[in-house]
């Protein structure tokens, strides 16, 4: 009877069973019984509620957030791991609970929640700092999970910072955190392409592919991936023969590992269809470009943005077979699935906009052209605002439209905010003077002939400037009528 009491009296208390089934818990879970742990972190936690102990309760809440995380039960582990937080009991070591909210980022990144991630790995990393353990490593995986956040919001400036600092604390302890320093070279990479900064890009993924090569073998969903970003970075440089045989090989990997039917798999195609399209060899091109779009259409994990993507670039290679109606068909199709996002991002949908209006003027309907213009010129401004550089392309090209139904009035004003644009910033010299040339075709088409020539004489200067081959004939075109208007003006 004597021990029946004793029995009793531990569970109502909690202070022998709990402990029992939480370290039994803990030792499931650190054994890979992800399922035997949850079950002993359940008879925990009732015993932890049934108790007086609030850090019994929280370290149980902590412990089986994080174990329902790795069941990618991410529901639940939000709903632990938030109870945890709220708890917070005074005498609960600050480090604690830094590493709950740690957890929480996790989650909501692993959920696919990026934007409610960034605020729990902030708030983990700033207690980590009151610590004085900013150097250490749990506040290099939250670096690491911030910079992965932001990366998918296309905040990939912002990405940097954080990527940086995890990388600094990796290698202090390189031998044993070579997954993640591999990991973060190539996000780092991943940056560096979407900012075009692609020798950078392609320094960090000559020091990425190896690592990866080393952790998980040549034939690897890992190493194929590093590969691919890795074609990308030296394709974009022009490098195209370095570029498609990097393709190949990430190709052939995915395809012995039974992985040629994957969004990887995909993505490596279309870059191997941009490869193609550069070289002029536009049936094989189209080609990789359908098979990859079938990939990412029967994918259930496929971003809408690569569908999208896929669909300009072959609507791209029928305008350069100059095949405007079915170049028009692809144009369409990817517009109708950019729109379908629930959010869709301002600059993707105005590019849309943009190649369905510039292949409309091409097939001379300037009616259902001008307003496609409009709506992309009113989100890249609402965006980005009014005096970026990606603002400049769509107004040339909607005062070429315009001057093409010598429409030169309304022409006009778009030509000049497009100069000042290019003018302000750091001006392309083919951009700026094609829109010199386009003004003044404007004023020369009015007679205002002292307005033009000007024009045209800066224009010619950037021409003559770069000693491209193909503006010779511009150029000389240019001075011919520079002189015409020279005679007629005397």
């Amino acid at each position: 009877m004597a021990k029946w009491l004793n029995n009793l009296w531990s569970f109502v208390s909690g202070k022998t069973s709990w402990g029992e089934h939480f370290d039994a818990a803990c030792k499931k879970f650190q054994d890979g019984d992800h399922v035997g742990a949850e079950e002993s972190f359940r008879v925990a936690l009732t015993l932890a509620r049934s108790g007086k102990s609030h850090v019994r309760l929280f370290t149980t809440l902590v412990c089986m957030g994080s174990c329902l995380r790795a069941m990618e039960k991410f529901d639940d582990s939000k709903t632990m791991l938030r109870q945890a937080i709220e708890l917070n009991p005074v005498d609960c070591p600050t480090d604690d609970l830094a590493y709950a909210y740690k957890e929480l980022g996790v989650c909501l990144y692993e959920a696919g929640d990026s934007p409610d991630a960034e605020a729990p790995l902030l708030k983990a990393m700033e207690i980590y700092a009151r610590l004085n353990k900013e150097q250490e490593e749990e506040t290099a995986d939250c670096a690491f999970f911030l910079a992965r956040a932001l990366i998918l919001q296309c905040k990939f400036e912002e990405s940097l910072a954080p990527l940086k600092q995890s990388l600094i604390i990796y290698e202090r302890n390189r031998e044993n955190r070579l997954p993640e320093i591999a990991d973060t070279l190539h996000c780092q990479a991943v940056v560096w392409n979407r900012l075009e900064e692609f020798e950078k890009a392609e320094a960090n993924l000559v020091l990425a592919a190896p690592l990866h090569e080393q952790l998980f073998g040549k034939e690897s969903l890992e190493l194929s991936r590093c590969t691919t970003e890795w074609a990308t970075s030296v394709l974009s440089q022009g490098k195209l023969e370095e570029a498609e045989a990097l393709l190949r090989r990430a190709m052939t990997s995915l395809q012995t590992i039974n992985a040629n039917k994957t969004v990887d798999y995909a993505d490596s195609l279309t870059a191997m269809g941009t490869c193609c399209r550069l070289q002029r060899r536009m049936a094989e091109a189209i080609e990789h470009y359908r098979e990859a779009l079938q990939l990412y259409e029967e994918s259930d994990a496929t971003d809408h943005c690569d569908v999208a993507a896929v669909l300009t670039q072959l609507a791209v290679c029928f305008t350069e077979k100059e095949d405007c109606v079915q170049a028009e068909i692809y144009f369409r199709k990817a517009l109708e699935v950019t729109e379908r996002v629930e959010k869709p991002n301002p600059e993707i949908l105005s590019d849309n906009l943009y190649n369905l209006a510039k292949c409309c003027v091409f097939q001379q309907r300037y009616g259902e052209a001008i307003p496609l213009y409009y709506r992309a010129l009113n989100l890249v401004e609402d965006a980005l605002g009014k005096d970026h550089a990606a603002v400049a392309p769509v107004l040339t090209e909607l005062a070429y439209c315009y001057q093409l139904q010598e429409r030169t009035a309304e022409a006009k004003p778009l030509y000049q905010r497009a100069i000042e644009i290019h003018e302000n910033g750091k001006p392309e010299d083919d951009e700026l003077a094609d829109n010199l040339i386009g003004l003044a075709n404007c004023y020369l088409e009015s007679g205002e002939y002292s307005s033009a020539r000007p024009l045209y004489q800066r224009a010619i200067e950037y021409k003559q400037f770069k000693f491209d081959p193909r503006d010779q004939d511009l150029v000389c075109r240019i001075e011919d009528l520079l002189k015409q208007m020279e005679h007629a003006a005397v």
